[in-house]
This record gives structure tokens, C-alpha cells and sequence, in this order.
């Protein structure tokens, strides 16, 4: 277990120098951060404190206010009328998704800033790139990697860092045994040390 650092979630926007991007709030960010302080909790040793903040980038200040607030729009509506709206069609229905040519030609590209404890914009950081290029993330591509972490369970367990079981996350549970895995499944990683410019992302 143990403590988090203080709550250092989103706020409305953000500002992100180092990425030269301004930041929206992310409808996951609840959710990833319970994740990443859990593994954290197991991996004390390796990772020590922390705190984590997630956003979606946008190239101007105003796309990053207009993210926010249909972000905040639909989080409102649906948290208020979610039978009215399955009842008139606009959600989709069990068993829908997006057709075949979209699961097929999707991507994404998440980057995750590590920025050690100084002064600001003058402390060192790393930039990690995570990239997906073979399949739409919420449909194709997640499918690919549970079954990436399922033949990990069964053919490297001697390799794993967690012996005891239990409610674990990916990080305390397969480590770097599911990088080849991931590279199957069309997920790649890279990094590099951030300068002073910003650098040039795909989005």
C-alpha cells in the first residue's frame, strides 16, 4: 500500500511546457490513477513516491476548454438521463461497436512524462512513448493484449515478479516479461530525455 502524494489531479485545463500542448481533462483519469498508486504501492522499492496527473492534449488553450466542457456536458447528461438515452438510441446497443474497418485501422499514442522532483521546467525528464498501430484501442487492440497477458500467465510464470497472486495490476504482476508480448499485439515503446524545445508528438 501506502500513501499517496498530495491530489494533484487535473484541473479545468493545464499548461504542459515541456510538451508545448495544453491539457484537458481525461475521462480516465480516476480510473488510471487508482491503477498506477496501487502498483506503485507494491513497487515501493523501485518507484518510491509519486504522483500522477493524466490529460488529453490539445494544441491551443481554447480546444482544451472546449474538451472540457463537452467532457463535463456528456458526463452530465448521461449521469442524469441514462435510461432516456438507451431508450432513444443514442447509446449503443449490447453487441454494437464500431464496424470492421474502423477496429482494423485504429490507433493511438499515449506519452507519459517522468519528471524527477527540482525546479520546475529545470528538472530532469523523460519522455515515454507508448504507440498502438494495430487496432482500433477500445475494441482490436485491447483484445490483443489480455490475450498477450493470458499466455504470459501460462508459458512465463517462472519469469514473473509476483509470486503470491492476487489483486494485482500489470505492472506488479508481469513486469518487463510482457514487453515482447505487447510488441505482438502491435504496442510499442520508446524514450527519450526532454529538452528544452518541445517535441514533435503524434497525435
Amino acid at each position: 500500500g501506502g500513501e499517496a502524494l498530495p491530489d494533484e489531479r487535473m484541473t479545468l485545463v493545464a499548461r504542459a511546457p515541456r510538451l508545448g500542448k495544453w491539457l484537458a481533462p481525461s475521462v480516465m483519469e480516476s480510473v488510471n490513477r487508482k491503477v498506477v498508486y496501487r502498483s506503485r504501492g507494491f513497487l515501493r522499492d523501485r518507484y518510491g513516491d509519486l504522483s500522477y496527473r493524466e490529460g488529453i492534449g490539445c494544441s491551443s488553450r481554447w480546444r482544451a476548454l472546449a474538451s472540457a466542457l463537452v467532457l463535463a456536458l456528456g458526463g452530465g447528461i448521461f449521469s442524469l438521463v441514462p435510461r432516456t438515452l438507451l431508450w432513444l438510441g443514442v447509446l449503443p446497443k449490447p453487441g454494437q461497436g464500431p464496424d470492421q474497418e474502423t477496429r482494423d485501422t485504429g490507433f493511438f499514442n499515449t506519452y507519459l512524462v517522468a519528471e524527477a522532483k527540482g525546479d520546475g521546467d529545470g528538472a530532469p525528464a523523460v519522455l515515454v512513448h507508448v504507440k498502438g498501430t494495430d487496432g482500433d484501442l477500445g475494441y482490436k487492440s485491447t483484445a490483443a493484449m489480455a490475450s498477450e497477458c493470458a499466455l504470459c500467465l501460462a508459458l512465463k510464470r517462472d519469469e514473473l515478479p509476483a509470486r503470491g497472486g492476487g489483486c494485482l495490476t500489470p505492472a506488479s504482476c508481469f513486469g518487463s516479461a510482457l514487453l515482447p508480448g505487447l510488441e505482438r499485439a502491435g504496442v510499442t515503446f520508446s524514450t527519450s530525455v526532454l529538452s528544452s524545445s518541445p517535441p514533435n508528438l503524434e497525435l
